[in-house]
């Protein structure tokens, strides 16, 4: 029984070690800069919100349709925390940078982001 006590306790610490690695590199991520392209000034990537991007699929035949998608990463905004302009992931010159860090991390948008909000398109 004391062997699987000294276990659990390894185990404790190995997760509480990897609780607070976890949470530098998620605060690593939020220190990245991001430049605007329309203020052509540098803040924090957690000082930016998310805007993600949905469509809807009308509803066909007797079972099919009537849904909301989420668009990908790379095809939603993110919305600048000194101008307030929305800027287009797809188009954004730090573009690959900004999806890697999002997509790339096992973070939601809402841990990395200062806020999300939804943009529904039909």
């Amino acid at each position: 029984m004391a062997t699987i006590t000294a276990i659990q306790r390894k185990l404790d610490k190995l997760n509480a070690d990897k609780s607070e690695v976890l949470k530098q590199k998620l605060e690593a991520i939020q220190r990245i800069l991001v430049k605007c392209v329309k203020c052509h000034k540098k803040s924090r990537l957690g000082a930016w919100s998310f805007v993600q991007g949905r469509w809807y699929v009308e509803p066909y035949s007797c079972t099919g349709g009537d849904y909301w998608n989420f668009n990908k990463t790379e095809t939603c905004h993110i919305t600048c925390p000194k101008c307030g302009d929305e800027n287009y992931i797809y188009n954004h010159p730090q573009k690959n940078k900004i999806v890697e860090l999002v997509d790339g991390h096992h973070f939601s948008t809402e841990k990395i982001f200062k806020g999300v909000t939804e943009k529904f398109r039909r």
